[in-house]
């Protein structure tokens, strides 16, 4: 019975680690300067772990992609104001974008070549840079390149932490349907490299 009662309080921490929000390192404001309270208030509800900078939120078109839901540009995200109407929406699409500013931080190219290799993606990690190709507009036809696969991971481990439904029932940007161990590995990989220092 101790053993059995170890057992079952070890795993009750594990859970509530879990599904606990990671420590939020990221400051939210508008290009005023004024704190952006909503945008905030997800990178703190975030369990995937955000990058140690200041970000500030465009309400405009993406300048380099005016079709885009969002994009970045430096630590500045654009978000499509026609895009936000449904909240869900919006928060998946904003940590998209929070997992962009993360990679700039954080990731290098042995990094980033260690999480491609995770879903065993040979393909250049940016085949794809400013302007998007005519026609194509990210969704969940559009598989992207690898640097939209991470941040579509970080969007997703943020949101559920390290468990995902194997078929979500929603559209799924950028095709980001792994197995429930791939998606696991992808958040444990994302929480390591926060652990070391951001690139440089």
């Amino acid at each position: 019975m101790r053993t059995l009662t170890h057992t079952a309080t070890a795993t009750a921490v594990v859970l509530a680690i879990a599904a606990a929000p990671a420590d939020a390192a990221t400051t939210v404001v508008r290009g005023n300067g004024e704190p952006a309270i909503k945008y905030q208030r997800w990178v703190d509800q975030s369990k995937a772990p955000t990058p140690d900078t200041e970000v500030t939120v465009h309400i405009a078109l993406c300048p380099y992609a005016p079709n885009a839901n969002g994009c970045v540009l430096g630590t500045g995200i654009w978000m499509h104001p026609d895009r936000l109407a449904e909240p869900h929406s919006a928060r998946i699409h904003w940590l998209h974008e929070i997992g962009h500013v993360f990679d700039a931080l954080y990731m290098t190219d042995s990094r980033r070549a260690r999480f491609s290799a995770i879903f065993g993606d040979t393909r250049p990690y940016w085949y794809w840079q400013g302007p998007l190709p005519e026609g194509i507009r990210p969704g969940p036809r559009t598989l992207g390149p690898p640097s939209e696969r991470f941040a579509q991971a970080y969007s997703e481990c943020a949101i559920h932490g390290r468990t995902i439904e194997r078929r979500p029932k929603r559209p799924v940007k950028y095709r980001y349907r792994p197995s429930v161990a791939l998606h696991e590995q992808a958040c444990l990989f994302i929480r390591r490299v926060a652990r070391q220092k951001p690139s440089t």
